[in-house]
């Protein structure tokens, strides 16, 4: 297998293919057995990824299904804060006061609920590719701006571009990224959060 990040060569690094169940990220046990591959160049770890895979995982895919809906949280000093809260603590100061964001697989927008608790004047729109929890998105967001489609139906083009714990999911990676010049201008900005493995296996 080739890698999705930098084309090289992938080996298998841990195979669970002949157990047919696995653990989706939202916790729910799903038939499909899984096989996690590792870069020998950049060392990412990887599991396979095609359309059909992702259709089978995220078929009924609901948000923090384990926290019952709830953002995750990480204590800080003894006090919870949703993950949220600490993504946008990190550049709070170098965002405008307005413009248009768009965060890629919402989920059950938990990150545009904190964007728009901080920033009121920016518009927010959401993208998935299935819209499982659309009626806890349209709580944040009207309903023109909640887009089940792939990235590169969109037309318009925004100032912020969120993709939070959704990069592993995407098969054609080299795609999407290509994609996502088109819906961005020479100064938006582009926050990706990806899982550290070697942190929190």
């Amino acid at each position: 297998m080739k890698c999705r990040f930098c084309n090289s060569d992938a080996s298998v690094f841990l195979d669970l293919s002949h157990i047919p169940i696995s653990v989706a990220s939202d916790g729910r046990v799903v038939e499909i057995g899984i096989k996690l591959f590792k870069c020998s160049n950049c060392k990412l770890l990887q599991k396979e990824s095609s359309s059909l895979l992702q259709k089978k995982y995220f078929k009924e895919f609901q948000s923090h299904l384990v926290s019952g809906g709830k953002e995750q949280v990480k204590f800080i000093n003894g006090v919870a804060i949703p993950r949220s809260e600490i993504i946008l603590g990190y550049f709070k100061k170098n965002i405008s006061s307005n413009g248009a964001l768009l965060d890629i697989g919402t989920g059950n927008g938990s990150f545009l609920k904190a964007y728009k608790k901080n920033f009121k004047d920016w518009s927010l729109f959401a993208q998935d590719i299935q819209s499982n929890c659309k009626n806890e998105v349209l709580k944040i967001i009207p309903n023109e701006n909640y887009l089940v489609n792939d990235i590169s139906e969109i037309n318009n083009k925004f100032d912020f571009i969120s993709i939070i714990h959704v990069l592993g999911h995407i098969p054609e990676l080299n795609q999407f990224l290509q994609n996502l010049k088109n819906i961005t201008h020479d100064d938006s900005k582009l926050l990706i959060q990806t899982p550290d493995i070697e942190k929190s296996f």
